[in-house]
């Protein structure tokens, strides 16, 4: 049995101001499972993606300009671009939030409460997201705008802890799944008339490694709850992810010793 593939990491690091370039926000692409509506907003992300490479391309293009020439009429295009720019990052920020909640509906079921707090979460994003555009839209200066760029980046490390936090508890929820299948075979199993009753022992392992794989699981959350201090966002997410790189052993090591079983017990 296979260990299901997921995203592995996201990097958010939109800073966009005057004086600055912005850089991508998104570094990797979201790796859809076979969901029709995922892949359907993941498709829109990358569509996204490419209008943000778009405006960010010409942004840079204005403020060289700008910088070379510096009149009235160049300093009003570099601001457009940069308007349009700080729009268009928003709007894959969405696109890619979105994508991740609906993906976050595929294994909800194996931490129901969880999954639906941060699905909340990553909604308020999504609407804060969409309530900067109409803002951006009145902003005829570039000091409006490096101060609009403030207010982005004073909240940058909350929405880095609500993807990545996100992104924890998906990875979570579908390699509980694959526990629970394993389990419930196990179970079955055990019910095998074709295996003694003073044979038992040989599941033992099995008890071991679903004890060790919830401890990964308690300690990957625990790693979410990391209390963000200064500009500076502290990444919890290699440390979660190690713990999850573990559960796959785990789950390995469960899969061998079924095997073992039925290979000496089942004809």
């Amino acid at each position: 049995m296979g260990i299901l593939a997921l995203i592995l990491c996201v990097l958010l690091s939109p800073q966009l101001v005057a004086a600055q370039e912005p850089t991508n926000p998104v570094a990797s692409t979201p790796s859809p499972p076979s969901d029709s509506l995922f892949t359907q907003y993941q498709s829109d992300y990358q569509y996204q993606v490419k209008l943000y490479q778009d405006a960010y391309r010409l942004y840079t293009e204005k403020k060289q300009i700008n910088l070379k020439y510096n009149t009235v009429t160049t300093q009003k295009e570099a601001l457009a671009a940069a308007k349009n720019a700080i729009q268009s990052r928003n709007n894959l920020l969405k696109s890619y939030l979105l994508a991740l909640r609906v993906k976050l509906d595929m294994y909800q079921s194996a931490n129901p409460d969880e999954t639906e707090k941060n699905k909340i979460t990553l909604n308020s994003w999504e609407k804060w997201l969409d309530d900067q555009n109409p803002i951006i839209e009145t902003i005829n200066n570039a000091e409006d705008a490096a101060n609009f760029s403030q207010v982005f980046k004073s909240r940058h490390n909350e929405l880095q802890k609500a993807v990545y936090t996100a992104i924890i508890i998906d990875r979570i929820n579908q390699k509980t799944a694959i526990l629970n299948q394993l389990t419930d075979f196990s179970q079955n199993l055990k019910k095998s008339p074709q295996i003694p009753s003073d044979q038992l022992h040989w599941f033992n392992p099995i008890n071991i490694q679903t004890d060790l794989i919830r401890q990964a699981f308690n300690q990957a959350i625990t790693a979410t709850n990391q209390i963000q201090v200064g500009d500076q966002f502290s990444n919890f997410y290699p440390e979660a992810s190690q713990q999850l790189i573990k559960v796959d052993g785990y789950l390995i090591d469960i899969t061998k010793t079924l095997k073992s079983i039925i290979i000496k017990f089942i004809n």
